[in-house]
Formats: structure tokens, sequence, C-alpha cells
């Protein structure tokens, strides 16, 4: 199930970079994939996008960190989507997405994805 779900987040964001290419906003490229997705009913359930979630120290909140984009699918799986339209990703974008998987079982996250709307769509999967 993992590859169709990885195969249906990809042909998304192809579909987004394809028709907008490259040069936009972030926030741009979200709206765009957000309603790509959610054309996606056979797989995608709900897509939730800037969903803020509290950074604690020691059991007391001290901040928060936003998600882009959680995708929950039919089979019960929920995905976050980290997206950026930089040049280049880097490791701590990577690092990111594992806090994510690591700090907001709340939505019982199993797997992240960085999609890069750069010169190139770039793809970096986090487990």
């Amino acid at each position: 199930m993992n590859d169709i779900l990885k195969t249906v987040i990809l042909n998304a964001a192809r579909e987004v970079y394809d028709v907008l290419g490259q040069g936009h906003s972030e926030a741009t490229y979200e709206e765009a994939l957000k309603h790509e997705l959610s054309l996606q009913h056979e797989f995608v359930k709900t897509v939730i996008s800037e969903v803020t979630f509290p950074i604690l120290y020691k059991g007391i909140p001290v901040g928060y960190q936003r998600a882009d984009i959680i995708v929950r699918f039919q089979s019960g799986e929920n995905w976050v989507l980290e997206l950026k339209a930089i040049q280049n990703i880097n490791p701590t974008i990577s690092n990111q997405v594992r806090r994510y998987l690591d700090q907001f079982q709340i939505f019982s996250l199993s797997k992240g994805v960085i999609l890069n709307f750069g010169p190139t769509l770039q793809t970096v999967w986090v487990e």
C-alpha cells in the first residue's frame, strides 16, 4: 500500500508542478496540492493544512510548529507533507519532518515527505 500512496502524492505533486511550474510561493503550491489531492477520493480521505502543534518542554508548551499538509488516507494512514519552494532541500528540513513524526502522535503520523517546487520537483521520503 505504501508504494500506491507514494504514487498518489507524487502524481499530485507532478501535476501541480507541470501546471504551475517554478517560481511561486509555498502557499500557492500548498493550495494547488490540497486541491489535487482532494480529487483522489479512492485513496485520500481528507487533506488538512496549516496544522499547528505545540512544542513541549518538560510537559509545558514553549512554542509551536506548523505542518503544511496532513493527508489522511482511506487506508487509515496519516502522512505529513512539508512543502518548499527553494533551490535545494537541506538536511535541516528532513530533521523537521522527523520531529513531526516523533512528536505529533495525535495524528498517528506514519510517513512524511518533503516536496520542493524548486528548479525541479524534488521529493524526500521520511520514515
